[in-house]
């Protein structure tokens, strides 16, 4: 499975601890606020996701990032 290459602007934002999702309802990429770390999958497909609000709208967004849990 190949693995994008990511921006460094997406790649700075991430280790300042910045996550960003895309706001359906806003047709944009947000910031999460009040992120949190949740598993999704089941048996041996578990990945990590991180999950907020978005800082436009106040819906729930939602980032799948891995197999290894993220630091917030």
């Amino acid at each position: 499975m190949a693995h994008k290459k990511m921006s460094k602007k997406m790649l700075s934002a991430m280790h300042a601890g910045k996550w960003t999702a895309f706001d359906v309802k806003a047709k944009m990429k947000v910031p999460i606020e009040d992120p949190h770390a949740v598993q999704i999958g089941k048996g041996n497909r578990k990945m990590w996701a991180i999950k907020g609000k978005s800082g436009k709208t106040g819906i729930t967004v939602f980032r799948i990032v891995g197999k290894k849990k993220p630091t917030l």
